[in-house]
């Protein structure tokens, strides 16, 4: 009786299988099926199955049990994949795969295929790869001979002969560590083998839940609160975070002893995401949207890696809407988180800015720039002319930057030349009085030469700004205008001391009486001579 029992429930639970297996398969026997549905007038004893979606008996070609209309029954085969082909056409999910060539047509996997012109997926014909070369990693990666791909998108300065997979969505080559794709750490700093090893004693963990006060919540400031254990969002965990350590690095950006979390707007909602191999003891928030830990460099709500930058030098030089670039490394410039390409003007300035930083040691350089020769009567002339009243009241400057000083002000460079000597000399005076100090390193002979040449310095001033506000607030006696292109030239003209390229005498004259009746006095400072300019040149008005 038991072995009847069991024999029956073993054909029943065989027949059972046999039927969920093939519930979207075809099959025949006095009639052909698909899904178990009847296939209209075909032809059982001719029933040819060619994989899941195909079929075919001796007078049509079926896709998923529906005719397919036009198909070459005689020469009608199953590829791989959802492919098929005839003599004279290529097929994918039962609809023609335009310009695909038939005779060739060759299935590769994962809803790949090529032909002896293209690389397919799908109905994309991919462009730019290798076909002989090309290799499918997973659903998410291919290669070949020359690059790595993530979702056909290539990965620059990727390395295809070293590329991996590893745990958790990561990936490496030769040069770095990825992520979705996107580098996000350079191979050589060991960073997945540090996410690999978080410290995630006293976690939130489902071992320690159940110690957590679950009604005893702090709050943390909008969804955010937690208990002595946990981190919350909402009613929802954030799993493995650890409420002792938890601190906020922006409105928007906190961390705890293993993790960074930031808030991400979703379509449906706003959740917390994680950067797993950020490292959370150094990650720091930076001015602007960027931050940084002593591994990398992040950019932006999402904290997206700025692929090579170097988190030892980079530093944020400017920001707003004026800005050429907003930061910096030993490497590379930067603007809203992107490497930036300079145009030639800017790359001249900077290009200046070196060779008057290098100059102490290295005059001919700027001598040969200029095309001009060394003249000592100058330069002791500008010693007792210029430079001493540049230095009244500036204690420990050294040697080499008051060369700089003095070769920029007799020699100048060739966009500063027009300006001459005393004016050159006024620019440094306008820097000091913006920011002061005087010019030491490279970045801050750039601001001056950009100054000289009427362009934003790269570094701001708060402080120089809103005394120019004040300023502006005098002179013109009203609020200056946030939109009104002139009211934010004007104080940007009296806050640094911008140069204007071409000079207008009976504006500045002009502007030097307006200056009079206002202060009771002639300009004398650099302050006096940047409002004078600003009054001159910047359009703004009463």
């Amino acid at each position: 009786m038991h072995k009847k029992l069991i024999i029956f429930i073993f054909i029943f639970l065989f027949s059972f299988n046999f039927v969920l297996a093939n519930e979207s398969s075809y099959r025949a026997d006095d009639y052909c099926y698909y899904n178990n549905e009847l296939i209209p007038f075909c032809k059982a004893k001719n029933f040819e199955i060619l994989g899941d979606e195909y079929a075919k008996d001796n007078i049509r070609v079926y896709h998923r049990g529906e005719r397919l209309d036009g198909a070459d029954v005689s020469t009608f085969m199953h590829v791989g994949g959802a492919y098929a082909r005839d003599r004279q056409q290529v097929y994918l999910n039962g609809k023609v795969l335009p310009g695909a060539d038939s005779a060739s047509i060759e299935y590769i996997d994962m809803d790949y295929a090529q032909d002896n012109d293209n690389l397919y997926y799908k109905y994309d014909v991919l462009s730019g790869f290798d076909p002989v070369s090309f290799k499918i990693i997973n659903a998410d990666y291919v290669l070949d001979k020359n690059f790595v791909y993530y979702k056909h998108e290539k990965i620059d300065d990727s390395h295809p002969l070293t590329f991996s997979l590893l745990a958790d969505d990561y990936a490496k080559d030769l040069n770095y560590y990825y992520r979705y794709g996107k580098a996000v750490a350079k191979a050589e700093n060991d960073f997945y083998n540090r996410y690999q090893t978080k410290d995630l004693s006293g976690t939130c963990t489902n071992e320690l839940l159940a110690q957590s006060a679950l009604d005893e919540l702090e709050s943390l400031g909008g969804d955010l609160s937690k208990d002595n254990i946990c981190v919350y969002f909402g009613a929802d965990i954030i799993e493995n975070s650890h409420a002792k350590s938890f601190e906020f690095i922006s409105d928007n950006v906190f961390k705890d002893k293993n993790f960074v979390y930031f808030l991400e707007d979703t379509i449906d909602d706003t959740i917390v995401s994680s950067i797993l191999y950020a490292h959370a003891k150094s990650f720091v928030k930076l001015d602007g949207a960027y931050y940084s830990d002593k591994y990398a460099v992040y950019y932006g709500d999402k904290l997206e890696i700025i692929n090579g930058a170097d988190p030892k030098t980079f530093k944020v030089i400017c920001m707003g809407e004026n800005c050429t670039y907003e930061a910096e490394d030993k490497y590379r410039l930067y603007l809203s988180g992107i490497e930036t390409a300079l145009d030639e003007a800017t790359k001249q300035l900077i290009g200046e800015s070196k060779l008057v930083y290098a100059s102490p040691i290295a005059l001919d350089f700027l001598l040969i720039y200029n095309k001009v020769a060394r003249d000592l009567d100058k330069e002791s002339e500008a010693v007792g002319k210029y430079l001493e009243e540049l230095l009244l009241g500036v204690y420990g400057f050294d040697k080499e930057s008051k060369q700089a000083i003095l070769n920029f002000i007799v020699y100048g460079t060739e966009t500063t030349r027009i300006l001459g000597a005393g004016e050159r000399s006024g620019v440094v005076n306008s820097y000091r009085s913006a920011f002061g100090k005087l010019p030491r390193s490279e970045q801050d002979w750039a601001d001056v030469i950009k100054i000289a040449n009427g362009r934003w310095p790269t570094e701001r001033n708060e402080i120089a700004e809103e005394r120019a506000e004040g300023r502006f607030r005098y002179i013109y006696q009203r609020t200056p205008l946030s939109w009104d292109e002139h009211d934010q030239s004007a104080i940007t003209v009296i806050a640094y001391g911008l140069r204007t390229r071409t000079r207008n005498v009976n504006s500045e004259k002009s502007a030097i009486l307006t200056f009079k009746r206002l202060f009771m006095d002639y300009p004398s400072s650099a302050s006096d001579w940047d409002m004078v300019r600003a009054i001159a040149y910047s359009g703004a008005s009463r």
